[in-house]
């Protein structure tokens, strides 16, 4: 199977950004290197840009992973109707909830990490990093009950319009053939990024073990209206994944007042989408320190942080 491997180099900000460099790109073919030791590459140097140490840098050989993280701004799109009062009675229980980063949830199935909410991302098994991550947001099948929605990328990334286009439709002519196209979406990129690879704004974290640096970048999905569904696309083997679908919401609630301004406090909200948009069936989950290192990954943590649905740690 095709994947990458490059020269990885860069330094930690004074600030906790990272500036980095991904040369030497070498498309390969074959087995795809399950640990860093495969292919040589070095666990301390990945670390470095999880722990983002001021001034500390790092130099190493690694196999990139791109993606995209998807934030829904306003999730009550995902209510049935105008009239529909899941969210009415959330903020009654756990505080108001406007927004959520959306991403699949790699089941036990999944090869190496498991059991966590990731972002729209793969292996990376080309040199472009932004046609790479791009090409993953099809993973998100958008839908209502009419027909499922093409997305819209912005101009300045038209070259990228067609492969995610062609993408998009092989999936759903798998998952749901003679079910049409009645629908377009808008993807609104992020202006600006914590950090900057081959002077890419985008996200950077590392998997130490399997010698990989994820390159993800942050994009609005312009939903309007309600009656959105949404169902993850992706196959492998020919078959379909049909892995969960969640929502990481940032969860805001006044806690006291000091001069008659509010004080907040800010946490988030695990949720779930089925096949009628919110799972009502499923709990919503509080975000503790415990559970998210357990059951989120960390390129999609770090996503969270700088959204600011989470406390940075650094």
């Amino acid at each position: 199977m095709k994947h990458v491997i490059g020269r990885l180099s860069g330094v930690v900000k004074y600030d906790g950004s990272i500036n980095a460099r991904l040369t030497e790109m070498d498309v390969r073919e074959g087995s795809r290197p399950k640990t860093a030791e495969d292919f040589g590459a070095d666990r301390d140097a990945l670390a470095a840009i999880n722990l983002r140490e001021p001034g500390v840098g790092f130099e190493t050989l690694a196999r990139p992973g791109a993606g995209v993280a998807l934030v829904v701004p306003d999730i009550s799109v995902f209510h049935s109707s105008r009239d529909d009062k899941f969210l009415e009675k959330m903020a009654r229980r756990w505080g108001g909830i406007g927004s959520g980063l959306i991403g699949p949830v790699r089941d036990f199935n999944a090869p190496g990490d498991f059991s966590r909410q990731d972002v729209c991302a793969g292996i990376v098994e080309e040199k472009d990093l932004m046609m790479a991550a791009f090409a993953e947001i099809v993973e998100m099948g958008f839908y209502k009950d009419d027909g499922w929605a093409r997305f819209i990328l912005p101009i300045n990334l038209n070259e990228y319009q067609k492969r995610v286009d062609d993408e998009l439709a092989m999936e759903w002519s798998r998952l749901a053939p003679g079910f049409p196209q009645k629908h377009e979406i808008r993807i609104s990129p992020f202006l600006v990024a914590r950090d900057r690879i081959n002077d890419l704004p985008c996200l950077l974290s590392t998997e130490p073990e399997n010698g990989s640096v994820e390159i993800i970048i942050s994009a609005y999905v312009l939903l309007s209206g309600f009656g959105w569904k949404v169902r993850d696309t992706e196959h492998h083997n020919g078959q379909p994944l049909n892995r969960l679908v969640a929502l990481a919401c940032p969860r805001v609630e006044a806690t006291q007042y000091s001069d008659g301004i509010p004080d907040f406090l800010i946490d988030s909200l695990q949720l779930f989408l089925g096949p009628d948009g919110f799972d009502r069936r499923a709990l919503p989950i509080v975000l503790t320190r415990e559970y998210s290192a357990n059951y989120i990954n960390e390129k999609t943590l770090n996503a969270m942080r700088f959204l600011g649905f989470l406390p940075p740690t650094r």
